[in-house]
């Protein structure tokens, strides 16, 4: 009888972080670990209990892979930014990827300069070490998300309907509802690359100007005291994609609850408790010496609410009259906005039921009908004529 084989020998090592990733590398004795918290651990030689650590990252490092030649380790998490780490002076470079967090990375087989990563919102990109850039990237489709989405825009973009899901964590997909697949995708990211919890990208509102060549966002930051941003973002023929053109941070004292597009006169209107107010394009000045290349969005108006509760409002679809609803639903004309100047109060829709707040107002246009919702039973009916300035009845249905 022949010799019997060697038994293996299993060794164990206590690690002092949660397992998250690792990753062996194809030429060598060496292990790459990846913790729970962001930590990197670079072992050279598993049959040695010393090791090299950093803690560049501070969110779960779900992406780390050897080179092909196991000179290079990459690692990738939630900041949305590629390290590449050099295994011979254990530095690294940053590589800004902005396309939602690194889940798996692929190093080329073929092109050593290139790697393939799977990213957040089923988005795949090709970057170029070389040029330490994202080369090019391909989006998929996801309408289901691990967040909630607050709400569902319907616009125009291109000249086709399209559907926007407002509220996703840092991207937004405008989406063909016929063929339910992502046609156009905005990527936002914070750069905020080593705070430990990246703030939740809240998009919580959206819409479209001048068949999609300007896209409006309001973000807000969940759980942090980052300000609010309302960005305005045109579309870059050159680069193919939209970016932003103008960023106003804070656009409300307090939080906005609702946003609207004019589009028959291109502009936007913001409510929150405070205010509503409206933006428009500042129109150029031939006699301005200083005037930038770009137009820039300013508050033509801003008129105080009627009380802190407000939460929704609605537009006419020719932008004479807005329909700002509390426990009443007041009527403004908005035709002529003006710095200074409250917006003039046309009519008020009063009901006699409940003293919350109306939501999700809606406007049939053609027959004067304003619609509004009562917690979960009710729904008020309201209608105006075009000129009258006495109270009006809201009739209340069970729905």
């Amino acid at each position: 009888m022949g010799d019997a084989p060697a038994a293996r020998v299993v060794r164990q090592m206590a690690l002092q972080v949660d397992l998250q990733s690792i990753a062996c590398s194809p030429v060598e004795n060496a292990v790459a670990v990846g913790g729970a918290r962001g930590e990197f651990l670079y072992f050279a030689n598993v049959e040695d209990n010393h090791y090299f650590s950093d803690h560049w990252h501070h969110t779960p490092l779900s992406g780390i892979q050897f080179s092909v030649d196991g000179a290079t380790v990459y690692t990738g998490a939630l900041e949305s930014i590629l390290l590449v780490w050099n295994l011979t002076s254990l530095t690294h470079k940053k590589i800004p990827i902005r396309l939602g967090s690194i889940r798996c990375i692929v190093p080329s087989v073929t092109k050593g300069s290139e790697v393939l990563l799977a990213c957040e919102n089923a988005t795949l990109a090709v970057v170029d070490l070389l040029q330490m850039r994202v080369e090019k990237s391909v989006d998929g489709i996801e309408w289901s998300c691990g967040d909630n989405c607050t709400g569902v825009v319907v616009e125009q973009f291109r000249g086709q309907p399209v559907v926007i899901l407002t509220g996703l964590n840092s991207i937004l997909r405008v989406c063909d509802p016929v063929t339910q697949q992502s046609i156009y995708t905005l990527h936002i990211s914070s750069q905020m690359e080593t705070i430990p919890t990246p703030p939740r990208h809240g998009i919580q509102f959206a819409g479209m100007l001048r068949d999609g060549r300007v896209i409006v966002t309001y973000e807000h930051f969940a759980g942090t005291t980052l300000p609010s941003l309302l960005r305005f973002w045109a579309y870059d023929a050159k680069m193919k994609k939209h970016v932003t053109s103008q960023t106003i941070y804070s656009p409300h004292q307090s939080e906005v609850v609702a946003m609207q597009i004019d589009k028959a006169n291109q502009r936007v209107f913001t409510l929150s408790g405070d205010s509503l107010k409206c933006w428009e394009e500042a129109e150029e000045d031939a006699n301005d010496a200083l005037k930038g290349r770009n137009r820039t969005w300013r508050n033509q108006s801003t008129s105080p609410t009627s009380s802190s509760r407000v939460s929704s409002f609605t537009l006419s679809a020719d932008g004479s009259l807005c329909f700002v609803a509390d426990d009443v639903i007041g009527v403004y004309s908005i035709q002529n906005c003006r710095p200074g100047y409250d917006l003039p109060c046309v009519v008020r829709l009063y009901q006699n039921i409940t003293t919350e707040a109306l939501q999700d107002v809606l406007l049939l246009d053609s027959s004067k009908v304003v619609v509004a919702r009562q917690g979960q039973a009710r729904c008020t009916c309201g209608t105006w004529p075009a000129a009258r300035s006495s109270p009006l009845s809201l009739h209340t249905r069970r729905s």
